[in-house]
């Protein structure tokens, strides 16, 4: 389409854009971008977590416990952990904190 259009600024568009790409592959940084599925990951957790805060109320069926263990780094704190652990079953949200 853009070359339908006017094919002169097209053409310098497209010299511009490969002198770009050749300059940054003869560069080559040393740049670690990420995984897309970490990414993915991420927003979909966040995501959650703001559904969850937007729910109104708590029925018995559907509470889930949430524990905050301020015990340090987690490998000092392993029966603490162990205890919160079993506390939950698996069905709450367990946070370690230092």
């Amino acid at each position: 389409v853009m070359f339908l259009m006017d094919w002169v600024v097209s053409i310098i568009t497209v010299g511009i854009a490969a002198m770009l790409y050749w300059y940054l592959l003869w560069l080559d940084p040393a740049v670690n971008w990420g995984a897309a599925g970490e990414a993915r990951k991420y927003l979909s957790t966040l995501k959650g977590i703001e559904e969850l805060q937007n729910i109104e109320g708590q029925h018995v069926k559907t509470y889930r416990p949430q524990y905050l263990i301020m015990a340090g780094p987690p490998h000092r704190g392993g029966k603490l952990i162990k205890f919160v652990s079993l506390l939950s079953k698996g069905n709450g949200i367990v946070i370690c904190a230092d």
